[in-house]
């Protein structure tokens, strides 16, 4: 039997931040309703369901758990086994948060099963740190350690920062728990030094306070509390009520070994209200713990009655034999199964061990018959021997030749790949470079010209010409607010680009679109013409003065314009490359348009059109009809995807030979002040 013994304090703490807390508004929910309602793709409803899932983890579990399940059913029809294990991922933290402990289990091991086949070991390292987790609830120290080792080496190869500082903390709390509190302080302070490295604020805090238990523990008190208060500023700015229940928890027993029982009681209450406020039934059995201990050391006997009743009567509630045996069950049936894959890899092994020594038997067979034969040949005629030993000379050499030619098929393989990842990043960075040499020639000219008018007014001074100083003085300083003027339009061109290019959070913003077009219009032609000096082509664009600003996320948009823009480009390049007509004039056009409840941005080339044959498949992941090595398919599949997540539409006008238009069309959605 497990022993069912809380330590709320730790184990909540660290799971938190393994996963992360999302807190959204309520026009967030909203919006991913109606994204549900009209979805047409499974993706989007897996990103549905898994955003709203998040949204009531820590308010209502229930309600999580079932739109988790909606994402598994979507996910498993789009056999996205990544987002599969993803959602039991989410579905075995939340039925920890409802302290079901067997269904918590279950869904992690579902997880890491998915996980282990993906070889995705930075997710199945947060996994093995979940199920460690759920044994600190039951103190059995030895599982919490044996899961932990599971992750230990994936962790350390993999540097990751943050997994790394939650590894730490895991190894301090094992120390901690086995009563090692110098080793316990050691790794607690490591995991508090990266999460003030990387300047993560709800890290900090949990390391915060899992010093202060160690310390607590070992009786320091003082330091215990000064640890809390430091961890309760941060969860107070953060609004993180599931911490600030498990911290006042730790803050009020903290009071109570100090025999402060007003301060106690009073921190108590309020761990009990964020209890009720999250739905953390967890939270609870160790306060009503906590409270019974301290009015049995008081003594308020009447209170320590009420106290143990409710502890008891909630613990029988969450935890039965029947859930005792299911989560050993759960683990066994997990272990025996990794087993068995062990022992199915094995003799996989074995057989395909026998298989190479079947081959190699009938390779030595059929040596020895051509030996025979070539002896046979020999005997009757050195000249035909001899010819026979040119051929298998000549055989070796080719299966060398084949053998090297492979290799560098597989190394240029590796760096075409390579490449193709680096195009659209050394197109968009050749735009910007363009871009801001412009305004700085300005500034480097207008300084050398200042320069030498300076030294110009200098001698009419010597000579006591001041009007003529003056007048130079004048066209100096016309200088430097041209040079003021262009050193903010190079200035304005920077913070342009790093708006675009930030780690965008996903949430959606005001977005100028004109502006946004015309940026990436101009950036997808500076990229082409970085590599092709000779290319030149007519840029054309019709926006419309009232398209206002909408609601979008900007850097998911900017991404499908800038794609269309560099196919566009790409297109009539290839036909000016193909033309001997000298009439032909590349041209790439965008005309934006505002309609009633939606807006369009058309983007159009004079290009060889799309044949009829596959226009409809462009849209199709990995399809392209771009030589090999210059194109993934993956550009328009992914432009499509967004476009739909932002309930919009992307359509595709061609005719063969004459042009190319996509179109994209976005619902108007002003963002609420």
């Amino acid at each position: 039997m497990i022993k069912r013994k809380l330590n709320t304090g730790i184990a909540c703490l660290l799971f938190i931040f393994s996963v992360g807390l999302i807190y959204a508004q309520n026009d967030r929910v909203k919006d991913l309703l109606q994204q549900l309602e009209v979805a047409t793709h499974d993706s989007t409803r897996v990103y549905a369901n898994k955003q709203l899932g998040y949204f009531y983890q820590h308010s209502n579990q229930e309600k999580a758990i079932n739109y988790f399940n909606d994402g598994v059913i979507a996910a498993k029809r789009s056999n996205d086994s990544l987002q599969l294990a993803n959602l039991f991922y989410s579905i075995g933290y939340t039925y920890s948060v409802k302290q079901e402990l067997p269904n918590a289990i279950k869904n992690y091991l579902d997880a890491a099963r998915i996980y282990e086949k993906l070889k995705d070991d930075w997710r199945l390292v947060n996994t093995y740190m979940g199920i460690s987790n759920l044994y600190i609830s039951d103190e059995d120290v030895d599982k919490q350690a044996q899961y932990l080792d599971y992750a230990e080496d994936l962790v350390l190869k993999g540097n990751d920062s943050v997994q790394l500082g939650n590894f730490y903390s895991h190894k301090g709390v094992i120390y901690d728990q086995r009563k090692s509190y110098d080793s316990a302080i050691v790794y607690l302070k490591k995991s508090l030094k990266i999460a003030q490295q990387i300047k993560n604020k709800n890290s900090i805090a949990a390391a915060l306070t899992n010093l202060g238990l160690t310390y607590k523990h070992i009786g320091n008190t003082d330091a215990a509390l000064n640890f809390y208060k430091q961890a309760l500023n941060i969860f107070e700015e953060e609004k993180n009520d599931f911490s600030l229940g498990i911290l006042y928890n730790n803050i009020a027993s903290a009071h109570a070994q100090k025999q402060d029982y007003k301060s106690g009681e009073e921190a108590f209450n309020k761990s009990i209200d964020y209890a009720n406020i999250v739905g953390s039934q967890q939270i609870l059995l160790q306060d009503y713990k906590d409270l019974a201990t301290m009015y049995g050391k008081k003594p308020d006997y009447k209170k320590q009655a009420e106290f143990l009743e409710k502890y008891y009567s909630l613990k029988d509630s969450l935890f039965t034999a029947e859930k005792e045996n299911q989560f050993s069950q759960l683990e066994s049936d997990y272990i025996i199964e990794k087993k068995d894959l062990e022992l199915e890899a094995q003799q996989l092994d074995i057989e395909k061990k026998q298989i190479q020594n079947t081959i190699y038997i009938i390779l030595f067979s059929f040596s020895v018959v051509i030996l025979g034969l070539l002896l046979f040949y020999y005997k009757r005629s050195r000249k035909k021997n001899n010819l026979l030993q040119s051929q298998n000379q000549l055989i070796i050499e080719q299966k060398n030749t084949l053998e090297t030619t492979l290799s560098d098929l597989k190394a240029t393989q590796s760096q075409l790949i390579q490449s193709e990842k680096m195009a659209s990043l050394g197109e968009l960075t050749a735009g910007i470079a363009h871009e801001i040499q412009n305004p700085l020639n300005f500034v480097n000219n207008f300084s050398e010209v200042s320069n030498e008018l300076i030294d110009e007014m200098n001698e009419e001074l010597n000579k006591g010409e001041f009007e003529e100083a003056k007048a130079i003085s004048k066209d100096i300083k016309q200088n430097l607010e041209k040079i003021n003027h262009h050193g903010k339009r190079a200035d304005a061109i920077v913070k342009g680009m790093l708006q675009h290019s930030r780690n965008n959070s996903g949430e959606k913003e005001n977005v100028d679109l004109n502006k946004l077009s015309d940026e990436f219009l101009r950036l997808a032609y500076h990229g082409l013409r970085a590599k092709d000096k000779s290319f030149n082509a007519t840029l054309e664009t019709n926006f419309d003065p009232k398209l206002g600003a909408i609601e979008v996320v900007s850097q998911e948009i900017g991404r499908v314009i800038l794609n269309l823009f560099t196919n566009a480009f790409y297109a009539v390049n290839e036909k000016h490359a193909s033309v001997a007509s000298s009439d032909y004039k590349p041209t790439v056009s965008v005309t934006t348009k505002r309609l009633k409840n939606s807006i369009t941005i058309a983007i159009k080339d004079n290009g060889n059109g799309i044949p009829k044959n596959v226009v409809d498949k462009i849209f199709e992941p990995f399809f392209t009809t771009k030589p090999t090595g210059k194109g993934t398919g993956l550009g328009l599949s992914m432009s499509y995807d967004i476009i739909k997540a932002h309930n919009g539409q992307l359509d595709v006008k061609t005719k063969t030979g004459e042009f190319t238009e996509f179109k994209i069309t976005l619902p108007i959605k002003t963002k609420k002040s």
